[in-house]
């Protein structure tokens, strides 16, 4: 019984890790954030969040959220070491074509770091979703963002469905499944 109670003692500082620091269990238009692997996160929830970006019209935190995803996506995708050897081409492709169209519809340049742009979209939703509206527009006025913020929300308020989003929502969604070894 005692060799037990000292397993289990053993277990105590890996669960403490896992508990996280003071972001553990935030939560940010429904997501968690500070958990798990983003860009698997990201890919699974593709088709919802921006298959179709019309459904997020009036909700400009959401729509963030759904935006940042697909820079995530994209990003990860094409160069993160684990996720990066094994994607298809077409599929970095048509991420790549779908982040272009979103980004020339909020006016951000092609040359905007993806970190920067996943920085500044999810500050604002978490401003937005947390009842600090006033602040979501500076949080949007960054280096590569061509619209002062209040323009920027505006146009997440706004966004309309795009083939391109849909078509890569629904590739990275399929490439996630092959990998678990799903139908895809």
């Amino acid at each position: 019984m005692q060799r037990r109670h000292a397993l289990s003692l053993l277990a105590l500082p890996l669960l403490a890790a896992c508990a996280g620091g003071e972001d553990a269990g935030r939560r940010i238009g429904g997501y968690t954030v500070g958990f798990g692997d983003r860009i698997h996160a990201a890919a699974l929830r593709a088709p919802w969040e921006f298959g179709d970006l019309s459904r997020w019209r009036g909700q400009p935190g959401r729509a963030a959220l759904a935006v940042a995803d697909l820079e995530i996506l994209t990003d990860g995708l094409a160069r993160d070491p684990y996720w990066s050897p094994e994607t298809p081409p077409d599929v970095v492709a048509l991420l790549g074509q779908a982040r272009a169209a979103v980004r020339a519809r909020l006016s951000i340049g092609g040359d905007a770091s993806p970190a920067v742009v996943v920085a500044a979209l999810t500050q604002a939703a978490e401003r937005l979703e947390s009842g600090r509206a006033p602040l979501a527009a500076p949080a949007l006025e960054r280096p590569g963002f061509g619209l002062p913020g209040l323009g920027t929300l505006e146009r997440l308020s706004t966004l309309p469905a795009l083939r391109e989003t849909e078509a890569a929502a629904n590739a990275a969604a399929a490439e996630i499944g092959r990998r678990a070894g799903g139908d895809g």
